[in-house]
């Protein structure tokens, strides 16, 4: 894809429809099919395309002093999507990089109490052993009204780092009450938790086709995204089934969550 079609791509992913399902504090929201559809196309997973879509329902646009723990890159897409134009953002990652600091998340944090106005974590804490000491230091360095942004996957293979200087390790897949858990625990609000993600069958269908099939000439790309066409439709099917009004499959599989927390004032 050329840079200038990948930008139009990236900006479309800002539109989102409306939420249709709601239950125990979780929302799952249904993307339309041929916007995800268009992602899988564009080389993202399924469980990406549903993250940005849905990255811009969760807050209104962040100023202030920022914090991207785990970032790794001080122009990270995320932040085109989350940030105004005033924002002060300061990305780490457990190695130095241009523009990135170095800090190692399950030591404390090296900033003084109440330091962030906000603080981003994405895809991070599935690579941390010691949740309980990152949940604590985030709300030691964040200012009370601030907000945690997390987002962490459920469904989803293993991804460690397995170079021979590996810095990370894959440790854990969370549910959504077990985020709940380990945030309210160190003192946070929940402001919204999404789950992510078309349901246990789309996600498995997707995964299968993406295995099975060559990257070469945008065979899996094309695969993958008539899979998840097929697979929206066996999801529907499934959900109709006596008992399953509510849609199991998006309330027990999801793809992964992303979550606001906030620390009271």
């Amino acid at each position: 894809m050329k840079p200038i079609e990948k930008r139009r791509h990236q900006e479309s992913m800002l539109k989102n429809t409306d939420t249709k399902y709601t239950a125990r504090g979780l929302v799952h929201k249904f993307l339309p099919p041929h916007r995800v559809f268009m992602d899988l196309l564009s080389g993202l997973s399924l469980l990406r395309s549903y993250f940005h879509r849905t990255l811009p329902l969760t807050t209104q646009r962040l100023s202030g002093k920022i914090i991207d723990l785990g970032g790794k890159h001080s122009n990270n897409f995320y932040h085109k999507l989350l940030l105004n134009h005033d924002a002060e953002i300061i990305c780490t990652d457990i190695n130095a990089a241009p523009g990135v600091i170095a800090v190692d998340v399950e030591k404390a944090l090296p900033f003084a109490d109440a330091t962030f106005d906000h603080i981003l974590a994405f895809w991070l804490f599935e690579h941390v052993y010691d949740i309980s000491t990152i949940a604590g230091e985030a709300y030691r360095v964040l200012k009370p009204g601030g907000k945690l942004l997390v987002s962490v996957p459920f469904q989803h293979q293993y991804h460690g780092d397995n170079s021979p200087t590996g810095s990370y390790d894959d440790y854990w897949r969370f549910t959504h009450t077990s985020l709940l858990k380990w945030w309210e625990s160190a003192g946070f609000k929940c402001e919204c938790l999404y789950a992510l993600g078309e349901g246990m069958i789309c996600s498995h269908l997707v995964r299968t086709i993406q295995y099975l099939t060559p990257p070469q000439l945008g065979i899996r790309k094309l695969f993958s995204a008539a899979g998840y066409l097929f697979g929206t439709v066996l999801e529907r099917i499934a959900s109709i089934r006596p008992g399953n009004e509510q849609g199991w499959s998006q309330k027990i599989m999801a793809d992964g969550y992303l979550a606001v927390f906030v620390k009271p004032e």
